[in-house]
This record gives structure tokens, C-alpha cells and sequence, in this order.
């Protein structure tokens, strides 16, 4: 759980990482190709090595988690549909 000081404090971090990341980079964002990139990778190279992102690149990777695994059974799933 957050607070509400840690929420305004993402919130920060998110517009600053949209007017320095995205809105600087808008052609690779637009042009991104969920089938041949990932992501986690595109997040990781645009945030995780800027200080000023680091409450948000925690939150954004534990999403990351949060969703890969939430995920998987399904994905398992279409495996033993293939096996069958």
C-alpha cells in the first residue's frame, strides 16, 4: 500500500519520464511493435538508468512481475492445448 506522498511522488516521476523519455522518443514509441519488441526492455532502457525515475521504474518493474506472471496460465494452457 502507498502513500499518499509516495503516490504524488510517482505521479511526478511519471510526467517527468513522459516529457523526458516519451515525448523526446516519440517515433520509437509510436512505432513500436509489441510482436517483435518487449516492452520490459523499451521501460528499461528509457528508465531504469535515470536517478530521478528510480520510485517509478521499482513501480513499473513490479508490474512488469505482476502481469508476466499473471499471465503464464494462459500461456500454459495454449502449451497443452498444443501437446493435445
Amino acid at each position: 500500500m502507498l502513500t499518499d506522498n509516495e503516490v504524488d511522488e510517482l505521479l511526478l516521476q511519471n510526467s517527468q519520464y513522459i516529457d523526458e523519455a516519451v515525448v523526446s522518443q516519440a517515433s520509437e514509441y509510436s512505432n513500436f511493435n509489441v510482436s517483435t519488441a518487449r516492452v520490459d526492455v523499451l521501460l528499461f532502457e528509457t528508465m531504469a538508468n535515470k536517478p530521478s525515475l528510480c520510485k517509478l521504474s521499482s513501480c513499473v518493474k513490479a508490474l512488469l512481475l505482476l502481469l508476466s506472471h499473471g499471465q503464464a496460465t494462459v500461456e500454459h494452457g495454449f502449451s497443452v492445448n498444443e501437446q493435445v
